[in-house]
């Protein structure tokens, strides 16, 4: 796991000021985050831990989420707006 005392994650911040679009990618495992059409991270993994059942948001300091949608196999099997 990388955390800030190790290693340089600036390339995770955001402007908080204005609205953000950011994709999760996880397929065939490798995982990608793009923030604002820019690939931040890609990573890859062996062992699967399953479904995605989930998920949940987390904001050191104020913040909202606009709308989320999440998909499997490319089909929306969650979406909603305004948390």
């Amino acid at each position: 796991m990388k955390t800030g005392f190790q290693y340089d994650l600036t390339y995770l911040t955001l402007d908080r000021s204005k609205w953000q679009d950011i994709h999760i990618l996880n397929q065939e495992k490798n995982v990608k985050l793009v923030m604002n059409r820019d690939t931040v991270l890609e990573v890859s993994y062996e062992k699967s831990i399953g479904q995605i059942l989930g998920t949940s948001i987390e904001f050191h300091g104020s913040g909202s989420v606009d709308n989320i949608l999440l998909k499997a196999d490319g089909v929306p099997v969650f979406e909603g707006e305004g948390f």
